[in-house]
């Protein structure tokens, strides 16, 4: 019996209309009706595309056939889908020719699951790891965007029916395994990147043109003609953008606020100016506002998360090092407030954070298969604040702070000196607390609208801005530094002179309603005390080494250093852990004990181990001995000397009284 399913069987068969142009002309057939020549017929498809619109969960899921001649055979090979948008039956149908015993072909109809559109491949940079973009409705009848990992598409297709219903698609019952040949068949001409980090993309083909990827899914802000960028990124450790209110409304109620208050529109430029870090590598980094409780510091975090969305866009600092690493990297390009500095957990996250949010890339880990896995990387302009600086909070938590991590870490004081707190207009509010409740009430209502329109702007005028700021900057340098000032302050400078300049150009662009100035002033004036506190405009390190020498001889002296007017005196009380001599000069040996100055005589080891702990021990001697604070030789930074007890002289270094001076000698 010929089995009539079986080309090879059907080719060979001798039977009245069977043989070789049988099978010609069911292929023929099928190639026309693949091409859409061939019209369906089926009564639910033709209801689909002129009847009544119907609930979707009314749709007949067991499947129908509607007979055609025998004279006109469309058996297909495989299984075709057909998506229907509206109509009687919306949704994905599939459709399948059939032959039946009678001779007569029938087309099978299975409804799939709620119109489900495959829009997009997707794949990374480096043209790997393909998905498919799709989307639907969900239950609520809101659209939804589901990346599809083409791994997904094999086996029953139970994973992937697991995934779109929890995201919110209707599915016929047991029907993942014909949901994912919906999906594995289509496969659309557009194309889009993926990525796993918000912030600034160039094409991969054209860096020319460039995207803003926002979280979630929501449409990248790009330039004309740009890739399609996408965010896929698990968890909830990225920026959460939302909006509220319009643009007018925000610059209203909110940004409003900020004239006449050098700190808040200071706030909300650097808000602004994480979306340029790329103009310059000194500008990634941080601000920290520290001060006493109720200030107003938190309302400065408040205002600036309304750039983006709602108070619940800031973060705290209750992180591990870890958590700290992956929430950077979901704010990248975007602003990064961190509330309360003392809920930090370890001292040395905090410590390993300074520089980490400075340098851009995250931990290197290694993964069980070999190499390294994916390294977060990001570029941030964060805020921060607490009670304390970030010195205060390691050195009570005994880890050692560096000039490094508080240039990185720029800290302000949050009183603006007027006696109202953190701010100086308080427009019309009784006092600085209720002006602090009033920033954050109107943060709450209005957000989400402001820095979207910023970055819209950069695209537009990305190409001018580089040279636009280059200038500023200079400018900038030139009115606040000397030719002294080291690479730490010019550093600093530059952080500073950008966040003014995004200050002002979101002004030129109409989204704050200040006056031309109004940020700048503000970044000259937070720039100014912060170099107060700073120390100046040299680089910290050479100071932080003469006041931790200068630290240890105050507290050390009289216990570490044996007395060498006693040196043969058997009552002299011992010296515990002995790190060297106190011993008169030669210019004040000859007074009374109460007028005599001393010099202090160090032995290498504890110079090296404690005096310069932390530093280059040659760095140090050499900026003591540049302040006039240590006597040497001329070939090496020690002298020769004998001392009691000792059968020949030995080295050590010999610091002066002078290093019981100011901090500025």
């Amino acid at each position: 019996m010929t089995d009539r399913s079986d080309f090879n069987d059907l080719a060979q068969s001798t039977a009245p209309g069977d043989g070789t142009e049988a099978v010609r002309r069911i292929l023929g057939v099928a190639f026309e009706h693949a091409k859409g020549l061939v019209p369906r017929a089926s009564e639910k498809a033709a209801a689909a595309r002129h009847g009544k619109a119907s609930d979707i969960a009314a749709a007949d899921e067991s499947g129908t056939a509607t007979s055609a001649d025998s004279t006109t055979p469309a058996t297909m090979a495989g299984d075709e889908f057909e998506l229907r948008r509206d109509g009687v039956s919306p949704g994905v149908w599939r459709l399948k020719w059939e032959r039946t015993k009678a001779g007569k072909f029938e087309c099978v109809e299975q409804f799939v699951c709620a119109p489900l559109e495959i829009t997009h491949m997707v794949r990374d940079r480096n043209d790997d790891e393909w998905k498919r973009l799709v989307q639907f409705c969900n239950h609520d009848r809101r659209m939804r965007r589901v990346m599809v990992a083409d791994e997904m598409l094999e086996g029953d297709g139970l994973a992937l029916a697991r995934l779109l219903r929890a995201k919110g698609l209707y599915i016929g019952d047991n029907k993942g395994g014909l949901l994912k040949m919906y999906v594995n068949q289509s496969r659309p001409v557009a194309r889009a990147r993926l990525t796993r980090r918000i912030g600034w993309h160039e094409d991969v083909h054209d860096p020319s043109r460039w995207s803003f990827v926002l979280p979630d899914e929501r449409e990248p802000i790009a330039a004309d003609g740009a890739e399609l960028w996408l965010f896929d990124q698990q968890g909830s450790g990225h920026a959460k953008f939302a909006s509220a209110g319009t643009l007018a409304e925000w610059q209203q109620h909110v940004a409003r606020l900020a004239i006449g208050n050098s700190r808040l529109l200071f706030a909300l430029s650097t808000g602004f100016a994480a979306g340029l870090c790329w103009l310059h590598p000194n500008i990634p980094g941080g601000f920290h506002w520290a001060g006493g409780s109720s200030l107003g510091k938190s309302a400065l975090l408040y205002a600036t998360a309304s750039l983006c969305g709602p108070p619940s866009y800031r973060r705290t600092w209750l992180m591990t090092a870890t958590g700290v690493e992956w929430s950077a990297a979901g704010h990248c390009d975007a602003p990064y407030l961190l509330d309360e500095l003392k809920q930090a957990g370890n001292p040395r996250d905090v410590a390993q954070a300074a520089y980490m949010l400075a340098s851009g890339q995250g931990k290197s880990r290694g993964q069980a298969a070999g190499g390294l896995r994916d390294t977060a990387e990001f570029r941030l302009l964060f805020q921060s604040n607490g009670e304390i600086g970030l010195r205060q909070f390691l050195e009570e938590s005994r880890e050692k702070s560096y000039a490094g991590q508080e240039v990185r870490f720029c800290e302000i004081p949050g009183d603006a000196g007027a006696g109202l707190g953190a701010w100086e207009n308080l427009h019309g509010h009784a006092d600085g607390a209720r002006f602090s409740e009033a920033v954050q009430s109107e943060a709450a209502r209005y957000y989400g609208t402001a820095y979207c329109a910023f970055l819209s702007s950069v695209v537009i005028e990305r190409e001018t801005l580089q040279r636009e700021f280059d200038k500023m900057r200079q400018q900038f340098e030139s009115a606040h530094l000397t030719e002294k000032a080291g690479g730490q302050a010019i550093r600093a400078a530059t952080r500073f002179a950008a966040v003014g300049f995004a200050g002002e150009m979101a002004t030129e662009w109409g989204i704050t309603g200040w006056k031309s100035g109004d940020a700048v002033g503000a970044a000259k004036r937070m720039f100014t005390d912060w170099l107060h506190a700073f120390g100046g405009e040299e680089n910290r390190e050479p100071r932080r080494m003469v006041e931790q020498v200068r630290d240890w001889i105050n507290a050390n002296a009289p216990s570490r250093l044996a007395d060498w007017r006693r040196k043969s005196d058997d009552h002299a009380p011992r010296t515990e852990n002995q790190a060297g001599w106190r011993r008169p000069t030669k210019d004040t040996a000859h007074l009374t004990n109460d007028e005599q100055v001393f010099e202090y005589l160090i032995y290498p080891g504890a110079f090296r181990a404690e005096l310069a702990n932390g530093f280059d021990p040659e760095q140090v001697a050499k900026e003591l001995s540049r302040r006039g604070c240590l006597e040497h030789d001329k070939a090496r930074l020690m002298v020769k000397v004998r001392e009691p007890g000792a059968p020949k002289p030995t080295w050590f270094y010999l610091i002066t009284p002078a290093i019981k001076g100011g901090e500025d000698d």
